[in-house]
């Protein structure tokens, strides 16, 4: 959705993005069409072209001629040509100092961005990065919120096991508690899978005789 909206308010022939993933390194990539996109993970790849150079500056690096390119792309230039593409131009991805990835556009023409469609591709750019950092955001949230409700149903299944371990053995819930663990230390057990296996009757109280 973003490249495709890139592609078409930069007024190019197609657009894509690559961005980080769980690491700090460049390592996704999805386009406005799937030659967009290949060429966009061809840099990924190969480490190397536009796209990483903008995100390794956090500058916007632009070839208006993919004929003329540098020697140093010497994979990426010759298979966006082979993609019909004659000029790349990317824009980095970043929040003060987190890079997050990079903004491409290719045209199927040789030349330079507008002065005022370069200012665009930035604001683009800016606006993905926002996006992308929030969605992460969120998703962080939602994965903390998961885990602190695991955490707390598994505490409830534990003091509901002390609850009944007391109460068979007619002893503290302190005792009934170190009566759990002793049980799961000794059939090699999570605390919880034996505070499970006692309120499922699968452990019995020990002899108070």
């Amino acid at each position: 959705m973003l490249a495709s909206r890139a592609a078409e308010f930069l007024e190019v022939t197609a657009a894509a993005v690559i961005a980080t993933g769980e690491t700090a390194t460049v390592e996704l990539a999805v386009g406005s069409s799937e030659a967009a996109r290949l060429t966009a993970l061809l840099q990924v790849r190969y480490s190397e072209g536009p796209g990483i150079e903008a995100f390794d500056r956090g500058a916007p690096v632009t070839c208006s001629d993919l004929a003329d390119a540098p020697e140093r792309w010497a994979t990426f230039a010759p298979t966006a040509r082979e993609f019909d593409y004659s000029a790349a131009h990317a824009f980095p991805m970043r929040l003060r100092e987190q890079k997050v990835g990079a903004l491409l556009a290719f045209d199927n023409r040789p030349g330079e961005l507008t002065a005022s469609m370069t200012e665009l591709g930035g604001a683009l750019a800016t606006a993905a990065t926002l996006g992308l950092l929030h969605h992460r955001a969120l998703r962080g949230q939602a994965a903390t919120a998961e885990q602190l409700k695991g955490t707390l149903s598994s505490k409830i299944r534990i003091e509901q096991a002390k609850g009944v371990l007391a109460e068979r053995m007619q002893t503290t819930v302190d005792d009934a508690f170190a009566t759990l663990r002793e049980r799961a230390r000794q059939q090699n057990l999570m605390l919880l899978d034996a505070a499970e296996a006692v309120l499922s009757d699968e452990i019995e109280p020990p002899d108070q005789r």
